[in-house]
């Protein structure tokens, strides 16, 4: 049967309109771009390896970009909102949670204090290795070298320190200076001892000028039964509210870096030793990975989450917050 003009007319007009809605719809879709969300993190070794794969590439995602900013202020950026989700120390989102109830919310440990074979710690009190200094016992009356009054470290040392060796903090002159300070101010003789963290103790760990007096890591973990977690990740909670998929996917991405870090330790710790850090020593920076401190992303579930809430018990009992975060509110359940 054969069409009228003004019906082939029309029948054109509706297969050109079809057709052009096709395309339109596929180049809306094809152009539709992926969110970029930013994640900070500080600036050491351990950060530096876990975020790698990220950073270059070699762990996507088709749903989102995900940029690393690596910066030492990574704490002051994440509350400031910077970017909504980041590391943060576990002390200071308490003192954050304290002043902004709820803004912040947990969802993982991000590097805890031990190293993916052995756990030698990352939390150390040193002395010269010449001093009469032999345990913690001997510090009452001493000059002891701390790198912060506020931090979750300070805050363990100095409650185990009264616990097992009924040592109070007035009775401590205490010096707050960074932990690479510390280090020689202890070499040259103006501390008695110092208690070093970060890649620092690690360094104090394998120099001979020095000695080991205390693993506050392992006394931790002798106390509270896991390892301690000097850096949370945490996220915004109104992002996180708004975004769940997208922070699942970011957790993932974490997870699947942390593992190409562990499968890669020799060549990225030489990397990170020449074109990082400048040190130019991987084999240094491989044990620090191996036996003091590492990334764990361990959600925030039995024994991991009850060690955090000590923490803030222990920062609480101290002063320096006034009241733990809330317990029900402040992990996120991913």
């Amino acid at each position: 049967m054969k069409l009228s003009i003004s019906k082939k007319i029309a029948y054109s007009f509706v297969c050109v309109l079809f057709l052009m809605t096709t395309v339109l719809a596929s180049c809306s879709n094809g152009n539709k771009e992926k969110p970029t969300i930013q994640l900070g993190c500080a600036t050491g070794s351990s950060s530096w390896i876990a975020t790698y794969a990220i950073r270059e590439g070699i762990v996507t995602s088709d749903k989102v970009d995900l940029e690393i900013v690596m910066s030492s202020e990574c704490d002051e950026l994440l509350i400031a909102g910077s970017f909504p989700i980041g590391a943060i120390s576990t002390a200071t989102l308490a003192i954050a949670n304290n002043a902004n109830p709820g803004k912040l919310q947990v969802i993982s440990t991000f590097m805890t204090g031990q190293g993916s074979e052995e756990a030698r710690g990352v939390n150390l009190l040193f002395a010269k290795a010449d001093s009469n200094i032999k345990t913690a016992a001997d510090i009452k009356g001493k000059i002891v070298g701390v790198p912060s009054l506020t931090s979750s470290t300070t805050c363990i040392f100095l409650a185990l320190l009264k616990k097992y060796y009924g040592i109070n903090e007035d009775e401590l002159t205490l010096v707050v200076k960074g932990n690479t300070v510390l280090m020689e101010m202890l070499r040259s003789g103006e501390l008695d001892v110092a208690m070093l963290g970060q890649n620092t103790a690690p360094e104090a760990y394998y120099d001979n000028d020095f000695k080991l007096v205390w693993d506050v890591d392992n006394a931790f973990y002798e106390e509270f039964g896991a390892y301690y977690s000097p850096k949370l990740v945490a996220v915004d909670s109104k992002w996180a509210e708004e975004n769940p998929k997208l922070l699942k996917e970011i957790y993932g991405m974490l997870l699947d870096s942390k593992k190409y870090g562990e499968e890669h330790t020799p060549e990225l710790c030489q990397a990170f030793s020449t074109e990082y850090s400048g040190r130019n020593d991987g084999a240094f920076y491989e044990k620090v990975q191996k036996y003091h401190s590492c990334a764990t992303f361990d959600k925030m579930n039995g024994k991991v989450k009850e060690c955090v809430i000590d923490v803030w018990n222990l920062v609480y009992d101290r002063g320096v917050i006034e009241s733990i975060p809330d317990t029900n509110t402040v992990f996120y359940k991913l």
